[in-house]
């Protein structure tokens, strides 16, 4: 009667209620199933365990159960009589995992709700996890206060006709939401139907075409059902069809924080719930490809199901799924010292090499909060040619200039990089909308003609889903888009390498403008896990020193496991910190303990022996005795105590009211315990006004609190020092201590102390804080008149440095900063200055001369705040923290100062200091011990940083340069030991014995050490 629909406007309410119809048409529902549930367990239990449990039958839904982070299996009985209804449905809040014939066969979650079974089968067994955190998924609703609420299991029959046709319209309807991005003065359609629809009055060609051709294809469905649609559906593709201009690279992806917002027994579990769906998809869609990192995960998971782990390695050997990503976990590359983050590419390469046959070629960093100019530098050590990242869009002020490029490290190293620069990161759906804005914000699309886009749900949500894979199908039909084609990341680089002579460079760090607290929040953490890195370095050098052993591997993998980029950085839960700083102090009580027993021998003398590779005095107390004792000890020795004592000082401390002197440094302090004065060898530190002054500073990031230090938080900072009174003296001639005390903040109390030895050139610093406030920040503020553009700070390997002037917002972002424990301002030339190193503070501020140190931070943790309080309900944790804030209680932080000449001794520079000075001797029982450590003389920039063993009498010292220089260094030796330079990636030294290390700026040296007598 009437010609065809003239009022587009009203298209696309049509078409939201076509998608309803479609939907309603695939799935079929059959009888609900039969369901068991064992009791609820807050630890973990086997399906071989779980088989012998008790059951009880689920009478009533919905049905409400467990404790967050809870385990529980069900066991579902399927009919015999049930082949028309080939999948299972289930529904749960929680996470599960679904096993047939006692081996993982399907992850369920928000994204997952249904899997094929396999014929035959009567009897399903569910690992479920009182979790959802799917906080990325549209579906998301949290648990429910009672528990995890499970509707029920149902077998559902799918028909394929309307799945294929859904998928091949629902592409349609998003390209079509695209291209109204497209006309943003088009107004947004009322689709409701209700009242008056604005016609469409200018609109680009493809619009007009597609809401015609989509509303033809409504009228197909209207008029002769599902299979004229899907027809009609078909004609579209064909005429939208044509080459595209680049390709989108697709690669499954699952981004799955081993600990987050939950504990490292529930990150395996959702390791294996993922493992086993996408094992499925990788049978149902052969084109499909998947890439995971992390070794330590890949174990995990072999642990709990070797039969799913024989199916995964199945899939690696055919090359559909890629073992790629080089660290053993994915670490944060600012806080751990320069060897740990070294033995997470190592220990991560040997995985890989186990998991693959060949070392990764690819560092795959997604979610990590900044990456450290040395990372070039290591990943060039262990063999990796690639590097990517989404991270650097989170930057809230300065934009990061190029997708692809080649990221030169500060020692000059160059890598091939790609960083991903969409909104979506890690957690990508592979909508139209996401590879439209790929291409879009691929910077290098004149140079390449491809971009990487990882696809799957992250933070632990389950990875690639069948709608995924559906449609990257129907995308790469549709000529105006890229054409999406699935692609392992390694491939794709090797594509993008064709390509390097084209690309951009950049030099030195990837700096995140966000997530500047984690630098600071949960000091006892870092605490712990720097005196972990610590043991281990004693233990290995004591090794050096005896068996030549190497330490258990399992040993460092735990110290790597927990560099985790959310566990090391306090941004988990209480639970998550709490558990990794207990085994952090354990782990460090045994090495030392077991470095004590290696060094002592039967009716051995008291000793001492000193674990790092420099010259060191020590005054200690001794029983029995009331003035300290000093002793000295050459580098990477031991000797009783009577055979190291060290001489009287030619210069005794002395301490007055306000003043400490020991002949080398003298520190005069004002009444309320401000460091007025500080003067090093007759050099006199330009301190603009009194320093070490606490400064309190309110602290409410706008975000993510253990996260974030905003900006407007260092303008709110006031100086705490004025209650303070001062304490009595302690006055040794080796040691001397003067001490200020009382109340700072709200609730919290401070013990200042300044601590001088005899022949020190460092001014100790110590507070002693009991730290009760909610959402502050303190530091420890240090105004000096330097003005050299840049400060400079300790990275793991060398140094960078960082401006302090005002400037451009990308140099006015760095307000908030991360050091490696050590920070030094000067003048230009770096010949004067001032420094400040660090026992365990990682976190810094400059500007204008004024250096600041981050001592606490009182924000809410994480799971306490308001955002994750759905996937952390309250009512649900069995261990509630008792502290919403963190840090609360007691600290003992210790710091350190002095005059800053870069031209100065070895010893004497703050890369030097912040491990000569924090670094605990070992005491034993036993005779003299050495392993030969070479006196270094001149090149005073390159600093010997640690010894690891081989075997005996054979063994590495590394060492780093860390202020950008080019030089060489002398070698004095033992007669017994012979240095050769060494390059660990072949396990290959030179024939000759060398007398000299040549080094250049920022570079790592290994030299190897032998002892011709053995």
């Amino acid at each position: 009667m009437h010609p065809e629909n003239p009022f587009l406007q009203l298209v696309p309410g049509r078409l939201d209620a076509l998608d309803r119809r479609l939907q309603s048409l695939i799935w079929n529902r059959g009888p609900r199933l039969t369901c068991e549930q064992a009791r609820p367990s807050p630890n973990f239990i086997s399906i071989d365990a779980a088989e012998s449990r008790p059951m009880r039958e689920i009478g009533r839904y919905p049905h409400y159960w467990g404790k967050l982070f809870d385990q529980s299996w069900f066991r579902v009985s399927i009919p015999a009589d049930s082949t028309q209804y080939p999948y299972l449905e289930w529904r749960d809040q929680a996470e599960a995992t679904a096993y047939v014939n006692g081996v993982p066969w399907f992850g369920f979650d928000v994204a997952h709700r249904r899997c094929a079974l396999p014929s035959g089968v009567r009897e399903i067994w569910v690992e479920a996890t009182c979790l959802q955190s799917a906080i990325w998924h549209p579906d998301a609703t949290g648990l429910d206060p009672r528990g995890s609420e499970f509707t029920g299991a149902w077998l559902v029959s799918r028909d394929d006709t309307a799945w294929e046709t859904y998928h091949d319209f629902r592409v349609l309807l998003d390209l079509l939401s695209v291209e109204r991005q497209r006309n943003p003065h088009i107004p947004e359609p009322e689709r409701s139907g209700v009242g008056y629809q604005p016609p469409i009055e200018e609109a680009t060609v493809l619009l007009r075409r597609l809401l015609r051709s989509l509303d033809q294809a409504a009228d197909a469905f209207d008029t002769g059902g599902l299979h004229a649609l899907h027809r009609h559906l078909k004609g579209i593709y064909r005429e939208l069809s044509w080459s595209p201009a680049i390709s989108a690279a697709m690669t499954g992806h699952a981004h799955i924080d081993l600990v987050w917002l939950w504990p490292e027994r529930v990150g395996t579990a959702k390791a294996v719930h993922t493992f086993a769906t996408v094992n499925r998809l990788l049978d149902q869609y052969p084109e499909f490809r998947f890439g995971y990192s992390q070794p330590a995960s890949y174990r995990a998971v072999a642990q709990q199901s070797g039969q799913l782990m024989a199916q995964v390695r199945r899939h690696i050997r055919d090359g559909r799924w890629e073992a790629t990503g080089a660290m053993e976990v994915e670490s944060d590359t600012l806080l751990p010292c320069g060897e740990a983050l070294y033995r997470s590419l190592r220990l991560g390469q040997e995985g890989f090499l186990d998991l693959r046959g060949t070392p990764s070629r690819l560092l795959w960093l997604p979610d990590v909060f900044g990456y450290s100019a040395c990372l070039p530098q290591l990943m060039a050590r262990t063999g990796v040619e690639y590097f990517f990242t989404t991270k650097l869009t989170w930057s809230s002020i300065s934009r990061f200039p190029h997708s692809s490029f080649i990221w030169r490290g500060n020692d000059g190293s160059e890598v091939l990089a790609h960083v991903m620069q969409t909104p979506g990161g890690y957690n990508g759906a592979a909508t139209v909308k996401e590879i439209q804005e790929g291409q879009l914000a691929y910077r290098q699309s004149d140079v390449h003609d491809e971009f990487l886009l990882p696809t799957g749900y992250g933070d632990g949500g389950g990875g690639p889903t069948e709608e995924m894979c559906e449609r990257v199908r129907r995308v790469s039909r549709l000529g105006f888009l890229p054409a999406a084609e699935w692609s392992t990341s390694e491939d794709y680089f090797d594509r993008l390498a064709e390509k390097r002579s084209a690309l951009p460079s950049y030099q030195g760090e990837l700096f995140l403008e966000y997530h500047r607290g984690v630098h600071t929040t949960h000091g006892r953490l870092k605490a712990a896990y720097r005196g972990a890195e610590r043991a281990l370095q004693a233990w290995e050098s004591v090794r050096c020193a005896g068996s030549g052993r190497k330490i258990d591997e399992s040993i460092w993998r735990r110290l790597v496991f927990t560099q985790f980029h959310d566990c090391l950085p306090g941004s988990s839960i209480h639970e998550v910190c709490q558990a990794a700083g207990r085994e952090l102090e354990a782990l460090a009580e045994k090495a030392h303990a077991q470095a004590a027993r290696e060094l002592s021998a039967p009716r051995g003398k008291p000793a001492l022996f000193n674990p790092l590779p420099y010259p060191r005095h020590l005054v200690t107390d001794v029983p029995q005795n009331e003035n300290p004792v000093a002793y000295f000890l050459p580098a990477l020795t031991g000797a009783p105590l009577d055979e190291c004592a060290a001489p009287s000082p030619d210069h005794p401390v002395r301490a007055g009211k306000t003043f400490l002197d020991n002949g080398i440094l003298r520190a005069d302090f004002d009444a309320h315990g401000r460091l007025a004065e500080l003067t090093v060898r007759g050099a006199k530190v330009a301190f603009a006004r009194p320093a070490a002054e606490l400064h309190l500073f309110s602290d409410h990031p706008r975000g993510h609190e253990a996260w974030d230090i905003d900006r407007w938080t260092l303008s709110l900072g006031k100086a705490a020092n004025g209650l303070l009174k001062r304490e009595p003296v302690e006055q040794h001639a080796l040691r001397s201590t003067l001490a200020w005390s009382g109340p700072i903040g709200k609730a919290s109390q401070v013990t200042v102390r300044y601590r001088l030895e005899a022949g020190s050139e460092a001014l100790g610093i110590e507070y002693d804080i009991d730290w009760h406030e909610e959402r502050t920040l303190l530091k420890a503020v240090f105004p000096t008149c330097y003005a050299a553009p840049f400060a400079r700070y300790g990275q793991p390997y060398g140094s960078i440095t960082r401006p302090q002037l005002p400037g451009s917002p990308a140099d006015e972002a760095q307000w908030e900063v991360p050091g490696s424990r050590w920070a030094a301002v000067a003048d230009e030339g770096e010949g004067a200055g001032f420094w400040i190193a660090t026992e365990a503070k990682y976190g810094f501020s400059c500007r204008e001369g004024t250096l600041g140190v981050s001592l606490l931070r009182a924000a809410a943790i994480t799971g306490e705040d308001r955002h994750y309080a759905r996937v952390i309900p309250p009512a649900l944790r069995r261990n509630p923290p008792s502290e919403r804030f963190s840090d609360q209680g007691r600290h003992l932080i210790r710091l350190a100062a002095g005059f800053y000449n870069s031209h100065g001794r070895r010893e004497s520079h703050p890369s030097a200091q912040a491990e000569i000075l924090f670094a605990p001797f070992i005491r034993y029982r036993g005779p003299a011990r050495s392993c030969g450590a070479p006196v270094l003389q001149g090149g005073e920039s390159l600093q010997p940083c640690w010894a690891e063993p081989l075997e005996k009498g054979r063994w590495v010292l590394r060492l780093h340069e860390t202020l950008g220089r080019r030089g060489s260094a002398q070698l004095r030796l033992d007669g017994d030991w012979t240095a050769h330079a060494y390059d660990p990636i072949k396990d290959q030294r030179t024939n000759d014995p060398i007398q000299e290390i040549a080094f250049e700026p920022y570079e790592i040296v290994d030299l190897l050490m032998e002892n011709r007598r053995m």
